[in-house]
């Protein structure tokens, strides 16, 4: 009986840790169909201004890692929800510490799909470590439009 109960609560750990991760992928998807929206509305110029703007909808908030991020399809940032001192740079080199040139695949998906996934390792707002992001990309004009969750 004990081990039955015991794999039961295990099960329902992995299933929660999944959902988890499930809702953050929602949730980054989410953001980034939000700014596509706005953007639509408002313009390009003001959504990266509220992209970059530290109390703007599209900035990273205290206790949380969502944030939004937007580059050209050359690799420069234009617009950073969590590190505004990234605006400006060319990152088309970026890699994360297993060598994956992130800023590359985000510009290949976007060129090739128009939207999709890809995962990587970056710094997590919450812990400062390297975490594995699974981030969303899509194509808006000339940006591509990105948001992220980190595993749990």
């Amino acid at each position: 009986m004990m081990r039955g109960v015991r794999g039961l609560m295990v099960g329902l750990m992995v299933c929660s840790l999944g959902f988890s991760q499930a809702d953050g992928n929602a949730r980054a998807e989410a953001l980034v169909k939000d700014a596509v929206a706005f953007a639509k509305r408002e313009g390009k110029v003001k959504l990266l201004e509220a992209t970059n703007f530290a109390s703007g909808p599209f900035h990273l908030k205290k206790g949380d890692s969502l944030y939004l991020f937007i580059y050209n399809t050359s690799g420069l940032c234009v617009a950073h929800g969590a590190k505004p001192q990234l605006v400006g740079m060319n990152r088309y080199d970026a890699k994360d510490p297993e060598g994956h040139y992130y800023v590359r695949e985000f510009i290949n998906i976007a060129k090739t799909k128009g939207k999709g996934w890809t995962s990587y390792k970056y710094p997590d707002p919450k812990t400062g470590k390297a975490e594995l992001k699974t981030t969303f990309v899509t194509l808006q004009d000339d940006l591509i439009v990105c948001a992220g969750a980190y595993s749990e």
